[in-house]
């Protein structure tokens, strides 16, 4: 094999595939997960040692007028192969050498899910339909008349001699009865006559049903966070104006989009350039890709399957939609012509067929981040003005009902 030949290999942290490890000897870099286990069972099988070297620039590479980092690396023969696994497109097939397939993966566009509560004051009274609200004031009211007219004028009722009748409910305290019983509350006066017993405990029974529905969906309302979808395609997406996309540097993607002549792809490639030029720090950095995310919901990030995998544990509430593009494949790039590529794919062959790839990444992607639990979602008493002017309102009708009722009480009393 390769008689204990030192390799050079590039790498860089990429998910749960390679993580730079805090412990390093004599200032060498140390890398862990998924690309230790894989390069000590290739080293093993191919009888070679490995350095790993990260390209100076920290970036994976794409062609300008040459190819720049990791991957320029590989171009320029500094290093004998890059230690992570890249897309395959026509250009880089033309430039590198590439080993046997390792990963296959689909397109993804991630980003954090959008709620559909409109959690203002206003939610208190849309649980029902306006048309419930209608018929219930109505209802109210009608209850309000009838039971002032059953205990004003008591049916079959008869008073012996020199016995006072009971003196019967003024308007306010009929008001007061049927408006007390649906918040829970006492009422004042008691219903004298068997009739308007009956009629409250009626109105009682019904108060306790709607109110009891009226507080379940309530409830239901502010602690269930409803998805709102702002696209199902990426056609869709690209005619969506609230979002901005992201694409990594160096990945597959920017090929795809920055090549084709389709004119979604177009659309597609357009917002990501406007996207990089209104935030300078764009895409160098995959974590940069995630603090964007996690920062505001109108982020769509379009990546690979294995990187959303990893994405999900640290990005809360995300939403993933496939694209339509076909799957791609990860396979290890060598420089041109390089012999080294036909040695490691016998042996990547291998482990592919055994499982070792799986198995390891199944070990790694084990790990998982703690995520927090969403708490109730509570009401935003955002829109005061509104808020006060119905409170004013409602208060200035009382008062002016009950002045209306003073007022034709004090004309009685006079005639």
């Amino acid at each position: 094999m390769l008689n204990g030949r030192k390799l050079k290999i590039g790498i860089l942290e990429w998910q749960n595939f390679c993580k730079k490890s805090d412990c390093s000897t004599n200032g060498s870099i140390v890398y862990t997960h998924v690309c230790k286990d894989l390069f000590d069972s290739l080293a093993e099988y191919l009888n070679f040692t490995y350095e790993l070297i990260e390209p100076p620039d920290k970036s994976w590479g794409e062609l300008s007028e040459t190819w720049n980092g990791l991957l320029g690396m590989v171009a320029r023969n500094g290093i004998d192969l890059s230690g992570i696994p890249y897309g395959i497109t026509l250009k880089r097939s033309k430039a590198f050498a590439f080993s046997y397939i390792m990963y296959q993966y689909e397109c993804e566009v991630v980003h954090k899910k959008l709620s559909n509560n409109d959690n203002h004051w206003m939610l208190l009274v849309s649980v029902f339909k306006w048309e419930v609200y209608v018929c219930g004031l109505l209802t109210m009211a009608w209850c309000i008349g009838l039971y002032t007219l059953l205990e004003r004028y008591s049916v079959g009722e008869h008073f012996e001699a020199g016995e006072i009748p009971a003196c019967p409910p003024s308007t306010s305290d009929s008001v007061m009865t049927a408006v007390l019983v649906p918040l829970r509350q006492g009422s004042l006066h008691l219903p004298r006559a068997s009739s308007g017993r009956i009629f409250y405990t009626s109105w009682v029974w019904f108060c306790i049903i709607i109110v009891a529905v009226y507080t379940g969906n309530l409830v239901a309302i502010i602690s269930v966070v409803k998805e709102n979808i702002p696209f199902n395609t990426i056609k869709e997406l690209a005619e969506n104006d609230d979002f901005k996309i992201i694409i990594a540097k160096g990945t597959s993607y920017v090929d795809i989009y920055k090549y084709s002549n389709d004119s979604v792809s177009k659309k597609i490639w357009t917002k990501v350039l406007d996207a990089r030029s209104a935030d300078i720090r764009n895409s160098l950095d995959e974590d940069l890709h995630i603090k964007m995310l996690l920062q505001s919901s109108y982020y769509a990030y379009i990546t690979g399957s294995t990187e959303t995998n990893g994405i999900e544990k640290m990005v809360f509430n995300l939403r993933k939609m496939k694209c339509s593009i076909g799957p791609y494949f990860l396979s290890l790039p060598f420089p041109a012509n390089s012999p080294l590529a036909e040695l490691f794919s016998d042996k990547l062959m291998r482990l592919y067929d055994n499982g070792m790839l799986e198995a390891w990444a199944r070990k790694w992607s084990s790990t998982k981040r703690e995520e927090d639990v969403p708490a109730m979602t509570k009401v935003d008493m955002s829109n005061m003005r509104s808020a006060w002017t119905m409170c004013v309102s409602g208060i200035t009708v009382a008062i002016t009902i009950l002045g209306i009722e003073r007022f034709l009480n004090y004309q009685i009393n006079q005639d």
